[in-house]
C-alpha cells in the first residue's frame, strides 16, 4: 500500500545532519537582541586577551591602473544622438564618485564618434548674406548667435551679423535641399501661402552702419543687442525689425557684450577703449522718431575705465605719436558662481579679472562721482606667455556646463584654447592646440555645447576651417595625450564666429555664408564612400 501522506520539507531532512539548533529561542521583534553574557564567554575572553599574539601584517590594497588610452567610439545610427546632447548637472556626482579606494571610477566613452558624423549641405545648410549693393556680391559676416530657445531644442532661430551692419535673422530648421514650399515664417501673422523658394522669409534689420563685431540675444528672446564700430549698442525687436534703445558710453569701437542671465534688463559690454559699461536699459531717456518710433537713449550706470591697466593709477606708457593706446577688452561675461562678478579678458596678456558689480555703500563727505567696483581678483599666471616671451591677448571666451562647470574656455592669439578654473581664475597647465589651428585675429571666437561635452572654435587665414573639440575628457579626467580636435572645412577665408544650438553649430566667415552642421552618420558615411561625389552637395570633416 502505497504512503500517502506527503513528502518532508529540506529544511527537516537535513536537520540531522547539522549541529545547529533551529528552534528560535526568543520571540521576533523590529529590534536586535542584546546578547547575554556567560562565565564561560566571560572566562574565555579574558583568556585570549592575556595571550601574547603576534601582530597581524596589513595589505596594502593599490587600485587598478587606468587605461591611458582614450576609448574613441564609432557610433551607430541606433545611438540615440539627442539624448548625449541633454544637459546633466550632476554628472560629475553622478559618475565620478571614489567613495571606495579600490573602485575604479566610471568614464564615459569619448564622443569624437559623433563629431565626425557632422556634415552641411551646400544647399540647405547654407545662408547667403548679400551686399546693401546693387550689384548682388556677399558681404562678410562676423558673428552670429543661436536664440535661447534655439539652445534649448524649442526653436532654431539663428541671427547674423554682416560689416555693413545689416542682422539677418532666419528660422534655420533642417530642411531638404530644395524644399517645394517654406515653413511658415516664425515671426509671421499673416496667411501661409506656400510658395516655391530654396529658403525660408528672413528678417532684415538695418541696426547700425558700420560693422557689427559682437551679437546677443536677450534672456526671453525679445531684444537682440549688437555691438558695432560706430561706438554704440544697439537693441532691435527680431519680431518687427525696430530699433528699440541706443546705448551711448564708449569712446571707441564696441567689441564684445554679455546679458545678465538673472535680470533680463542689465547688459555689460567692452570695447577697445579699455572701458567695461554696465547697462540698465530701464533708466533711459525716449524719444519719438519722425517716423512715430519710440527710440530710447541709455547712458551706462557702472563705468571701469582701464579694466585691465597695470595700476588702477594712471601710469605713462608707451605713446606713439602723442596718443596712448590702450588695452582692448576682448570679452565679459558673468560668473556661474556669483550673479553679481563679471568675468574679463583683455589683448594684452591671458590675465582674466573678476569684478565685483554690487553697488559699494556711499562715502562720507562729498563724493559726487561714482566709486570703481573693486575687482575681487585675476589669474596670477599668463598662460599665453609659456611659449614665448612676448605676452599674447584673449580673443573670446565660454564657459562650461554640465561635465565642464566650473570652467572657462579661452581661445588666445598664440592659437591655443586655454582652460580656467573657477573661482581662482588659475590657467590649467594643457592648453587645446592644432597645428592647423591659427588665431591671429581678435575676431575667431569660439563656443561650448549645450550638453558641456563639445568645444567649437573658428580660425583664422585662407583655409577656412572650424575645429571641434571633445572636452569632456579632459575636463573629468586628466590627459596623458592632447586632445586631438575634428577639422571641417567649409568656408572660403577666416572663420569668426561660431554657436551651438540643441543639436547644431552655425558657423560663419568672410565669405558671406553661414553655414548650419549637423549630426547624420547615413549621410557621412556616404560621404567617405564616393567622397568625389559628394563633394558637391556636402561638407563633412576633414
Amino acid at each position: 500500500m502505497l504512503d500517502s501522506s506527503p513528502p518532508p520539507a529540506p529544511r527537516d531532512i537535513l536537520e540531522d545532519t547539522t549541529n545547529v539548533d533551529r528552534t528560535p529561542t526568543t520571540k521576533s521583534s523590529w529590534f536586535l537582541p542584546t546578547p547575554q553574557t556567560t562565565k564561560s564567554t566571560t572566562a574565555r575572553r579574558r583568556k585570549l586577551a592575556s595571550v601574547e599574539t603576534t601582530p597581524t601584517k596589513r595589505r596594502k590594497i593599490e587600485a587598478p591602473e587606468e587605461s591611458s588610452e582614450e576609448s574613441d567610439v564609432d557610433y551607430d545610427d541606433e545611438m540615440d544622438v539627442d539624448t548625449l546632447c541633454q544637459p546633466r548637472s550632476d554628472f560629475r556626482r553622478q559618475f565620478y564618485s571614489h567613495s571606495h579606494p579600490v573602485h575604479k571610477p566610471f568614464i564615459r566613452p569619448s564622443t569624437t564618434g559623433i563629431l565626425k558624423t557632422f556634415v552641411s549641405s551646400n544647399k540647405a545648410d547654407t545662408y547667403k548674406c548679400h551686399s546693401l549693393e546693387q550689384d548682388g556680391s556677399l558681404t562678410s559676416v562676423y558673428t552670429c548667435s543661436y536664440s535661447h530657445g534655439a539652445k534649448r531644442g524649442t526653436n532654431s532661430v539663428l541671427a547674423m551679423a554682416t560689416e555693413q551692419g545689416t542682422v539677418h535673422v532666419v528660422d534655420a530648421s533642417k530642411r531638404k535641399d530644395w524644399d517645394a514650399g517654406t515653413p511658415r515664417p516664425f515671426y509671421s501673422t499673416e496667411p501661409y501661402i506656400d510658395i516655391f523658394t530654396p529658403e525660408p522669409q528672413r528678417q532684415v534689420i538695418q541696426a547700425h552702419n558700420n560693422g557689427i563685431f559682437n551679437i546677443k540675444w536677450s534672456p526671453d528672446d525679445s531684444l537682440i543687442a549688437t555691438c558695432s564700430g560706430d561706438q554704440t549698442i544697439r537693441m532691435s525687436c527680431p519680431r518687427t525689425g525696430t530699433i528699440t534703445h541706443v546705448l551711448k558710453g564708449h569712446t571707441s569701437t564696441v567689441k564684445c557684450a554679455t546679458w545678465d542671465p538673472h535680470h533680463g534688463s542689465i547688459l555689460a559690454s567692452g570695447g577697445r577703449d579699455g572701458t567695461i559699461c554696465i547697462w540698465d536699459v530701464r533708466v533711459g531717456e525716449t524719444s519719438t522718431r519722425p517716423n512715430g518710433e519710440e527710440l530710447c537713449s541709455v547712458a551706462p550706470v557702472i563705468t571701469i575705465q582701464g579694466a585691465h591697466e597695470d595700476s588702477l593709477k594712471k601710469t605713462p606708457r608707451a605713446r606713439t605719436k602723442g596718443t596712448v593706446t590702450p588695452r582692448t577688452i576682448t570679452d565679459v561675461l558673468y560668473s556661474e558662481l556669483h550673479a553679481n562678478q563679471l568675468i574679463s579678458s583683455g589683448s594684452f596678456d591671458g590675465i582674466l579679472r573678476c569684478w565685483d558689480l554690487r553697488k559699494p555703500p556711499p562715502k562720507r563727505g562729498r563724493t559726487p562721482k561714482q566709486p570703481r567696483p573693486p575687482m575681487l581678483y585675476s589669474s596670477t599666471l599668463d598662460p599665453t606667455s609659456t611659449n614665448s616671451r612676448r605676452p599674447r591677448g584673449i580673443c573670446s571666451m565660454a564657459s562650461g556646463t554640465g561635465p565642464t562647470a566650473g570652467l572657462i574656455f579661452a581661445i588666445g592669439q598664440d592659437s591655443r584654447i586655454h582652460t580656467y578654473e573657477l573661482p581662482s581664475l588659475m590657467a590649467k597647465e594643457q592648453s587645446l592646440q592644432d597645428e592647423h589651428l591659427q588665431a591671429g585675429s581678435f575676431y575667431v571666437g569660439l563656443s561650448v555645447s549645450t550638453c558641456g561635452r563639445w568645444l567649437a572654435c573658428g580660425g583664422s587665414g585662407e583655409k577656412g576651417s572650424n575645429f571641434l573639440f571633445d572636452i569632456e575628457q579632459g575636463a573629468t579626467r586628466p590627459r596623458l595625450q592632447p586632445l586631438q580636435p575634428i577639422e571641417f572645412k567649409g568656408h572660403e577665408g577666416e572663420v569668426s564666429a561660431v554657436d551651438w544650438a540643441a543639436n547644431s553649430l552655425a558657423t560663419c566667415g568672410g565669405d558671406g555664408i553661414v553655414r548650419v552642421w549637423r549630426p547624420d552618420n547615413e549621410t557621412y558615411r556616404s560621404c567617405l564612400d564616393d567622397p568625389k561625389e559628394a563633394h558637391w552637395n556636402w561638407r563633412w570633416a576633414a
